[in-house]
């Protein structure tokens, strides 16, 4: 992800705790969160 958990808005880290809940494996976590970070629709949730 290459960014500090600090520097996130409350609603990336509230997605990221979804995901963390829904599931524990490092392989699904990172393609969720890298999805949300970097969605093909050339649209970003980042500012």
């Amino acid at each position: 992800m290459a960014r500090p958990l600090a520097k996130l808005t409350s609603e990336q880290m509230a997605y990221i705790d979804a995901v963390l809940l829904s599931t524990l494996n490092k392989q699904e976590v990172m393609k969720q969160i890298r999805d949300f970070f970097n969605p093909l629709s050339g649209t970003s949730h980042v500012e």
